[in-house]
Protein backbone atom coordinates (compact mmCIF):
# COMPACT_ATOMS: atom_id res chain seq x y z
CA UNK A 1 0.00 0.00 0.00
CA UNK A 2 1.28 3.73 -1.12
CA UNK A 3 1.38 6.29 1.75
CA UNK A 4 -0.39 9.49 0.75
CA UNK A 5 0.66 11.75 3.09
CA UNK A 6 -0.10 14.93 1.27
CA UNK A 7 2.31 17.45 -1.19
CA UNK A 8 2.77 21.27 -0.10
CA UNK A 9 4.07 22.78 -3.02
CA UNK A 10 5.37 26.76 -3.01
CA UNK A 11 3.91 28.97 -4.69
CA UNK A 12 5.03 32.72 -5.90
CA UNK A 13 2.67 35.11 -7.06
CA UNK A 14 3.57 38.94 -8.30
CA UNK A 15 1.23 40.79 -5.58
CA UNK A 16 -0.38 43.49 -7.85
CA UNK A 17 -1.58 40.31 -9.58
CA UNK A 18 -2.59 39.11 -6.10
CA UNK A 19 -4.18 42.59 -5.83
CA UNK A 20 -6.02 42.56 -8.98
CA UNK A 21 -7.50 39.01 -8.38
CA UNK A 22 -8.50 39.54 -4.77
CA UNK A 23 -9.56 43.06 -4.42
CA UNK A 24 -7.70 45.61 -2.02
CA UNK A 25 -8.64 48.41 -3.31
CA UNK A 26 -9.19 51.37 -1.39
CA UNK A 27 -8.20 51.17 2.54
CA UNK A 28 -7.01 46.89 2.31
CA UNK A 29 -3.74 47.31 1.48
CA UNK A 30 -0.74 45.03 1.04
CA UNK A 31 -0.41 43.63 4.82
CA UNK A 32 -4.50 43.97 5.20
CA UNK A 33 -4.80 42.04 2.75
CA UNK A 34 -2.55 39.23 3.34
CA UNK A 35 -3.49 38.88 5.91
CA UNK A 36 -7.26 38.28 5.10
CA UNK A 37 -6.38 36.17 2.33
CA UNK A 38 -4.43 34.01 5.43
CA UNK A 39 -7.75 34.02 7.52
CA UNK A 40 -9.33 33.19 4.28
CA UNK A 41 -7.13 30.44 3.69
CA UNK A 42 -8.12 26.91 1.85
CA UNK A 43 -9.37 28.42 -1.39
CA UNK A 44 -9.78 25.33 -3.94
CA UNK A 45 -7.19 25.05 -6.53
CA UNK A 46 -6.08 22.71 -9.46
CA UNK A 47 -2.88 21.69 -9.52
CA UNK A 48 -1.68 19.97 -13.38
CA UNK A 49 1.35 18.45 -14.33
CA UNK A 50 1.78 16.91 -18.10
CA UNK A 51 3.79 13.67 -19.74
CA UNK A 52 1.84 12.15 -22.22
CA UNK A 53 -1.31 13.85 -21.11
CA UNK A 54 -2.45 15.86 -18.62
CA UNK A 55 -2.96 14.75 -15.01
CA UNK A 56 -4.33 17.15 -12.38
CA UNK A 57 -5.15 16.91 -8.38
CA UNK A 58 -7.17 18.81 -6.47
CA UNK A 59 -5.70 20.62 -3.64
CA UNK A 60 -6.42 24.55 -1.14
CA UNK A 61 -4.60 27.24 -0.83
CA UNK A 62 -3.69 26.32 2.57
CA UNK A 63 -1.52 29.35 3.66
CA UNK A 64 1.16 32.04 3.17
CA UNK A 65 4.09 31.47 3.56
CA UNK A 66 5.74 35.14 5.33
CA UNK A 67 4.74 38.31 4.08
CA UNK A 68 5.80 40.11 0.56
CA UNK A 69 8.72 39.51 -0.85
CA UNK A 70 10.42 43.12 -1.21
CA UNK A 71 13.24 42.14 -3.32
CA UNK A 72 11.04 40.12 -6.04
CA UNK A 73 7.46 41.99 -4.86
CA UNK A 74 5.60 38.59 -5.00
CA UNK A 75 3.51 36.55 -2.07
CA UNK A 76 4.47 32.92 -1.81
CA UNK A 77 1.40 30.86 -1.27
CA UNK A 78 1.41 27.20 0.06
CA UNK A 79 -0.51 24.90 -2.07
CA UNK A 80 -1.72 21.86 0.05
CA UNK A 81 -2.89 18.28 -1.94
CA UNK A 82 -3.57 15.61 0.19
CA UNK A 83 -4.32 12.51 -2.22
CA UNK A 84 -1.66 12.70 -4.16
CA UNK A 85 -2.79 9.36 -6.29
CA UNK A 86 -6.28 10.57 -7.94
CA UNK A 87 -4.94 11.77 -10.94
CA UNK A 88 -5.54 8.95 -13.69
CA UNK A 89 -5.24 9.18 -17.56
CA UNK A 90 -5.85 6.72 -20.05
CA UNK A 91 -6.29 3.70 -17.36
CA UNK A 92 -2.20 5.00 -15.81
CA UNK A 93 -2.47 6.42 -12.51
CA UNK A 94 0.33 8.65 -11.34
CA UNK A 95 0.86 9.87 -7.82
CA UNK A 96 2.30 13.90 -7.06
CA UNK A 97 5.51 14.02 -5.65
CA UNK A 98 8.27 16.17 -4.80
CA UNK A 99 10.03 17.84 -7.69
CA UNK A 100 7.07 17.87 -9.94
CA UNK A 101 7.66 21.13 -11.92
CA UNK A 102 3.47 21.70 -12.18
CA UNK A 103 1.05 24.60 -12.87
CA UNK A 104 -1.06 25.45 -10.43
CA UNK A 105 -4.57 27.14 -10.81
CA UNK A 106 -5.69 29.79 -8.37
CA UNK A 107 -9.09 30.70 -8.87
CA UNK A 108 -9.82 34.69 -7.93
CA UNK A 109 -13.29 36.29 -7.47
CA UNK A 110 -15.43 36.51 -9.37
CA UNK A 111 -15.96 40.42 -10.50
CA UNK A 112 -19.37 40.71 -12.77
CA UNK A 113 -18.50 43.92 -15.03
CA UNK A 114 -15.62 42.02 -16.14
CA UNK A 115 -15.48 40.33 -19.60
CA UNK A 116 -13.14 37.08 -20.38
CA UNK A 117 -11.85 37.24 -24.08
CA UNK A 118 -9.16 34.54 -25.54
CA UNK A 119 -5.80 35.96 -25.87
CA UNK A 120 -5.51 36.16 -29.09
CA UNK A 121 -8.65 38.58 -29.47
CA UNK A 122 -6.30 41.17 -27.81
CA UNK A 123 -4.99 43.48 -31.08
CA UNK A 124 -1.79 45.76 -31.08
CA UNK A 125 -2.56 49.12 -28.35
CA UNK A 126 -5.18 47.01 -26.02
CA UNK A 127 -7.60 47.51 -28.51
CA UNK A 128 -10.07 44.32 -30.10
CA UNK A 129 -12.29 43.95 -33.34
CA UNK A 130 -15.59 43.61 -32.74
CA UNK A 131 -18.50 43.41 -35.48
CA UNK A 132 -21.50 46.15 -35.33
CA UNK A 133 -23.84 46.00 -38.05
CA UNK A 134 -22.07 44.00 -40.31
CA UNK A 135 -18.99 46.58 -40.29
CA UNK A 136 -15.78 46.44 -38.54
CA UNK A 137 -15.40 48.18 -35.20
CA UNK A 138 -12.09 48.99 -33.39
CA UNK A 139 -12.25 49.44 -29.64
CA UNK A 140 -9.45 50.11 -27.19
CA UNK A 141 -9.68 48.11 -23.79
CA UNK A 142 -8.45 47.80 -20.71
CA UNK A 143 -7.23 44.28 -19.60
CA UNK A 144 -7.57 43.39 -16.33
CA UNK A 145 -5.48 40.31 -15.87
CA UNK A 146 -3.81 37.81 -18.27
CA UNK A 147 -3.84 34.20 -18.36
CA UNK A 148 -1.57 31.84 -20.67
CA UNK A 149 -5.13 31.44 -22.95
CA UNK A 150 -7.09 34.41 -21.55
CA UNK A 151 -7.59 37.96 -20.79
CA UNK A 152 -10.01 39.57 -18.20
CA UNK A 153 -11.22 42.75 -19.99
CA UNK A 154 -11.62 45.42 -16.72
CA UNK A 155 -13.74 47.93 -19.72
CA UNK A 156 -14.37 48.52 -23.04
CA UNK A 157 -16.10 45.56 -23.61
CA UNK A 158 -19.77 44.32 -22.39
CA UNK A 159 -21.39 41.16 -22.31
CA UNK A 160 -23.59 39.72 -26.19
CA UNK A 161 -21.28 41.82 -27.98
CA UNK A 162 -19.39 39.99 -31.29
CA UNK A 163 -15.61 39.56 -31.11
CA UNK A 164 -13.50 38.75 -34.16
CA UNK A 165 -11.59 36.16 -33.15
CA UNK A 166 -9.12 36.02 -35.99
CA UNK A 167 -6.72 38.37 -37.95
CA UNK A 168 -8.74 40.62 -40.73
CA UNK A 169 -6.20 41.43 -43.40
CA UNK A 170 -6.11 44.93 -44.09
CA UNK A 171 -8.32 45.84 -41.11
CA UNK A 172 -9.66 49.51 -41.46
CA UNK A 173 -12.44 50.94 -38.98
CA UNK A 174 -15.74 50.86 -40.54
CA UNK A 175 -15.21 47.93 -43.37
CA UNK A 176 -17.71 45.88 -44.16
CA UNK A 177 -17.48 42.33 -42.17
CA UNK A 178 -19.72 38.91 -42.87
CA UNK A 179 -19.06 37.21 -39.79
CA UNK A 180 -18.33 33.41 -39.69
CA UNK A 181 -19.90 32.08 -35.64
CA UNK A 182 -17.67 29.13 -34.48
CA UNK A 183 -20.74 27.35 -31.55
CA UNK A 184 -19.54 27.42 -28.23
CA UNK A 185 -17.97 24.33 -26.76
Amino acid sequence: MQSNAGVEIPVSVDFGDVIRIYGGEGTEAGSDLLARLDREGKRGVRVEWYRDGRYWWQGNLDRLRGGLDESTRTVTFIVRVDDTTSAEVAGERVALMRGMFCKVEIPGLVRPDTVVIPRGALREGRTVHLVENGRLTVREVVPQFYSESEIAIESGLSGGETLVLTDVPGAVQGMLLEPVFDPLP
